[in-house]
């Protein structure tokens, strides 16, 4: 009973309060990579097509993977989404970026 009742410090909790916080950004090397998510807008919807092509000439964009880089295997959902912003794109961008 010496923890139950009594106040904890959050290991983080001066670097809150004064300000300098560290985040995952901060500490990433340089030749990392950053993945961002286009999630989908619709629930219960069937994916015709997504053009990736204008994402792949963007400078410091690595890869663009969509449902279409799937395995198609029974126990995927490639192509459909069921929930409203369910992740369907995945861009791989170069850190320094």
């Amino acid at each position: 009973m010496q923890v139950v009742g009594q106040p904890v410090m959050k290991k983080d909790a001066m670097a809150l309060v004064t300000g300098k916080p560290v985040f995952t950004q901060d500490v990433a090397p340089a030749d990392c990579l950053v993945v961002k998510v286009l999630r989908s807008p619709h629930a219960n919807a069937n994916i015709l097509s997504i053009k990736t092509d204008a994402a792949k000439k963007v400078p410091g964009i690595e890869a663009v993977y969509t449902w279409e880089d799937v395995p198609t295997q029974r126990f995927t959902m490639a192509g459909q989404t069921r929930l409203c912003g369910q992740p369907e794109v995945y861009l791989l961008q170069a850190c320094d970026q």
